[in-house]
């Protein structure tokens, strides 16, 4: 699985998108009216048909499907966008007899409506969805994560989880509610709760994961330095390991943990099943705690997953919490889990105290 980072790419990708799309205006605008085009309706309003149906039955279906947010967007970027050139075309088939503007092929409708979709998935879908993803994440990575998920059937493992453990909601708690207590336990199994962990003259930054999220995986260095640069006496960090993303049982993501430095190549090493119990939560909790160097406290969810549903926070989330309020609502993650805009607010909140 060993590849190049997928932020790079899928910006690479976003580039030849935007690139091809320019080339299509630059064209669209030079060349002449295709009047033989004119005649020919009947392939043009065939190719709009297939267009339209693409949209349909490709991403506009699956955006149907329970899904992190930022992947759903660029799906409806792209079928709205294939959805729109289609209505166009068939438009453009009625109207062109009667006109004569410059732009009055449909070679040249078709290219410049075409370029337009291209520059929207790639400067409104594309580019964002690059960034939000942690830079050591392989493009390898991802291209296995979407086997894994069966989005194109409603039925698929990826919509059976994610239905299971967010109820279809995206919104977890937002900015200025109230915190929500939960019972949760330590490492050493005593019993605490997140108000009494929240229980600080100051800002507590809460981190929801567990260890076979691979984007948490991924972001932890990134994490480790946000900690390091903030070690500050208004500032306390708190990792709360929920359910697990990816077990053997449950979504399991074929070589998970093959670009992990403690992966050993026996993929035994790495079959981690969903937790039954707080013991066996706690077992995997502090693999996660030694194999990555945390550094900063992890409390363990229980098993009614009462923490986990009150924040909505599978498969990750960030929040941060000052006074027994929230100030900060990361997004549903993974992709929305974003530590750089969590340390951009945490920065801002230190300057005004």
């Amino acid at each position: 699985m060993k590849s190049m980072s997928a932020r790079y790419a899928i910006l690479l990708v976003a580039l030849v998108f935007i690139c091809f799309a320019l080339a299509c205006i630059s064209y669209a605008i030079s060349a002449p009216p295709v009047r033989a085009l004119l005649t020919n309706v009947v392939p043009a309003g065939i190719v709009a048909g297939l267009v339209m149906l693409l949209a349909n039955r490709g991403p506009l279906a699956l955006a149907k499907n329970t899904m992190p947010m930022e992947a759903r967007r660029n799906l409806l970027i792209a079928g709205r966008g294939l959805m729109g050139l289609g209505y166009i075309l068939m438009i453009s088939i009625l109207i062109l007899p009667s006109t004569d503007i410059m732009f009055n092929s449909i070679l040249s409708w078709g290219l410049m409506l075409f370029a337009t979709v291209l520059l929207a998935v790639a400067l409104f879908g594309q580019i964002p969805f690059a960034l939000s993803i942690p830079l050591s994440y392989k493009i390898g990575e991802v291209i296995q994560t979407l086997r894994s998920t069966g989005f194109s059937q409603n039925d698929g493992i990826a919509n059976r989880e994610m239905s299971k453990w967010t109820g279809k909601k995206r919104d977890g708690l937002k900015l200025g509610d109230t915190l929500v207590d939960a019972p949760l336990c330590t490492l050493a199994m005593d019993e605490t709760s997140l108000e009494q962990v929240c229980n600080f003259d100051g800002i507590t930054v809460l981190n929801f994961g567990s260890y076979t999220c691979p984007v948490h995986r991924r972001w932890i260095n990134e994490l480790l330095a946000l900690f390091k640069n903030n070690q500050d006496a208004r500032v306390q960090f708190a990792t709360i390991y929920i359910a697990e993303a990816h077990p053997v049982d449950g979504w399991k993501i074929p070589g998970n943990f093959r670009e992990d430095e403690e992966y050993t190549g026996d993929e035994d090493d790495f079959c981690i099943k969903q937790p039954t119990s707080m013991e066996e939560r706690c077992v995997i909790a502090k693999r996660l705690v030694e194999s990555k160097n945390f550094n900063w406290p992890v409390y363990l969810d229980t098993m009614k997953n009462t923490a986990l549903h009150a924040y909505n926070s599978w498969p990750i989330r960030l929040y941060m919490i000052e006074n027994g309020k929230v100030i900060y609502a990361g997004a549903q993650g993974p992709f929305g889990y974003k530590p750089d805009e969590l340390e951009a607010a945490l920065r801002k909140r230190l300057a005004r105290m």
